[in-house]
C-alpha cells in the first residue's frame, strides 16, 4: 500500500477553487448572466423589498443621446373645434379662427338645444361670415357657441381653395444630468467577502455592501427620473440644469387628478376626458395602498356589499376550500376602457413616496398609465403620394449621452490600490464611482394621469 500522491497545486494553492481573484470577481449586478442565485441567504433583510426601481425598466425605451439636448414635436388635433364662439347676425367672432373661405360650417351651443349648418363667404383675421342653410337667418344664439368645419362647398367654375391648414405644433425638448455615486472600503475590510456559485458550480465572490450601494445608486436615479425639475431663472443655483422627471411632464403636459378615485363618478370623469384626448381602451394604475383599498371599497359598494356580508361570487370565491378569501380587484371595465391597478414600490415605502408621509397637498396617490405606444407621422416620399408608414415610439424614453463606442449610460470606474488592475497607488483603499447622464423623454403626456393632493 502507498499513500496517494497529491499534485503540488493542492499543497501550495490549498484553496485555489475559491480564492478570491480578479478572475473569479463577480458583481451580483452583472447582468450577463441572469441564472446567478440570491446570495448570502443567512443574511436577513427585515424590509424587504426595499427597492424602487423597476417602472422606468418596464415602461420606457432607452436610447442614445448625441448632445446636450433631447427635442422632439408633438402634433396637435387633426380638427379644429371653435368654442366660445360669438355671433351678431351673420358675423362669427373667435381670434385667430382656421376658419376659410367656402367652408362648410357646424353651428350649435351646449346651452340651448338645435343645431344649424352654413357656408362661409367671407373671412377675416378674426370674424368669419357664413349664411345659414335652412332658413333666411341663423336661430342658434349668439354666445358660446361651437362651430366645427364639416367639409365645403363650391359653385360652379370657382376657384379653389385660398389657403392651406397646418397642424397645431408643439416643441418640447429635455437635457440630460450628470449622477454619481460611489462605494469605498478599506483594504483591511476586502477580505470581508462572500460567496456564491453559478449553475454549472464555479465559485464567484463579491462584496455585500458593494451591491447594496449599487442598489441605492439605482433607486435615486429612478427618483430622481420621475421626480426631477428644471432649474428655473430665478434660482440661485448655478452650472446646475436640472431635468424634467415624470411627474412634471404629466403635471405641464398631461392630466392631474386632485384626490384619489374614490366614486363611480371619479372613474366617468376620467373617462369622460380620455373620450376627449383620444385616450387607450387599455390603462394601467400604479397606485399606493390606501388608493387601492379606496377603489376595492367603492366597487364593492357599488355591487352591492354592504360592509357585513362578502358577496363572493362579485369576488370570484365561488370556491372557498383551501382558499384564502379575495377581498379586493385587480381591475374594472367602465364605458369602453379598461384599467387594471396595482401596488407600486415607491407609494408605498415610508422612506420614499407614500402619501402618509406627507402634507395632504403633496401627497402622490399614483399615476394612471396607457398602455402601448404613439406613433410618428410617417413622412411623404418626394416626387411620389407614397408616404413612409408611421413608426411606433414608447411613451417612455431613457436617453443617455453616447456615441459610436463610448456611453456615459452607466460608467464604472475603479480606483485605490493592488484591489484595481494596473493600479497607480498605495493607498489602502477600494472604490467603485458610477456615473451616468441622462434624462427622460416622456411624449404623448395628455394620455397621462397624475393623482395627487387633497
Amino acid at each position: 500500500m502507498a499513500i496517494d500522491a497529491i499534485a503540488d497545486a493542492k499543497i501550495f494553492e490549498p484553496n485555489n477553487n475559491i480564492q478570491a481573484t480578479g478572475a473569479n470577481y463577480r458583481s451580483v449586478y452583472d447582468f450577463t448572466n441572469q441564472y446567478l442565485p440570491d446570495a448570502m441567504p443567512d443574511l436577513v433583510n427585515i424590509f424587504n423589498p426595499q427597492s424602487i426601481t423597476g417602472f422606468l425598466d418596464t415602461m420606457g425605451y432607452e436610447e442614445e443621446l448625441n448632445s446636450d439636448l433631447a427635442i422632439w414635436g408633438e402634433y396637435g388635433r387633426r380638427h379644429r373645434v371653435h368654442t366660445g364662439t360669438t355671433r351678431t347676425a351673420n358675423v362669427f367672432t373667435y381670434v385667430a379662427h382656421s376658419i376659410r373661405l367656402n367652408d362648410k360650417i357646424l353651428v350649435y351651443s351646449t346651452a340651448a338645444a338645435g343645431k344649424e349648418i352654413g357656408i362661409v363667404t367671407a373671412v377675416t383675421a378674426d370674424t368669419f361670415t357664413a349664411a345659414v342653410q335652412n332658413s333666411a337667418a341663423w336661430t342658434v344664439g349668439t354666445t358660446a357657441l361651437t362651430v366645427r368645419v364639416i367639409g365645403g362647398e363650391f359653385k360652379k367654375g370657382t376657384d379653389g381653395k385660398e389657403k392651406a391648414l397646418t397642424r397645431d405644433f408643439e416643441r418640447y425638448d429635455v437635457s440630460p444630468v450628470i449622477i454619481k455615486d460611489q462605494f469605498s472600503v478599506d483594504g483591511s475590510d476586502i477580505p470581508n467577502i462572500t460567496w456564491l456559485y453559478a449553475n454549472d458550480g464555479s465559485p464567484y465572490w463579491y462584496m455585500e455592501d458593494e451591491e447594496e450601494s449599487f442598489k441605492r445608486f439605482l433607486d435615486n436615479l429612478e427618483f430622481q427620473m420621475l421626480e426631477d425639475i428644471t432649474i428655473s431663472g430665478t434660482s440661485t443655483l448655478t452650472g446646475y440644469k436640472g431635468t424634467q422627471g415624470l411627474f412634471s411632464s404629466i403635471r405641464v403636459r398631461g392630466n392631474t387628478f386632485t384626490g384619489p378615485m374614490a366614486s363611480i363618478d371619479d372613474i366617468d370623469g376620467v373617462v369622460d376626458r380620455l373620450d376627449k384626448i383620444n385616450g387607450e381602451e387599455y390603462n394601467a394604475l400604479y397606485i399606493g395602498t390606501r388608493h387601492a383599498l379606496g377603489i376595492d371599497d367603492f366597487l364593492s359598494a357599488e355591487l352591492g356589499f354592504d360592509g357585513a356580508t362578502a358577496n363572493y361570487g362579485v369576488y370570484g370565491n365561488d370556491d372557498l376550500k383551501g382558499r384564502v378569501l379575495d377581498l379586493g380587484f385587480k381591475g374594472f371595465r367602465r364605458g369602453t376602457y379598461e384599467f387594471n391597478y396595482s401596488g407600486w414600490n415607491i407609494l408605498k415605502d415610508p422612506t420614499a413616496l407614500n402619501p402618509s408621509q406627507f402634507h395632504a397637498d403633496d401627497q402622490i396617490h399614483g399615476m394612471m398609465v396607457p398602455m402601448g405606444m404613439t406613433s410618428q407621422a410617417g413622412a411623404m416620399l418626394p416626387g411620389s403620394y407614397d408616404r413612409i408608414a408611421p413608426e411606433a415610439i414608447q411613451y417612455l424614453t431613457q436617453m443617455y449621452k453616447a456615441k459610436a463606442g463610448y456611453s456615459r449610460k452607466l460608467q464604472t470606474t475603479y480606483a485605490g490600490g493592488t484591489m484595481v488592475p494596473d493600479h497607480t497607488s498605495t493607498t489602502d483603499r477600494y472604490e467603485i464611482h458610477w456615473l451616468t447622464e441622462r434624462c427622460l423623454r416622456a411624449v404623448g403626456m395628455i394620455k397621462w394621469t397624475i393623482f395627487q393632493g387633497a
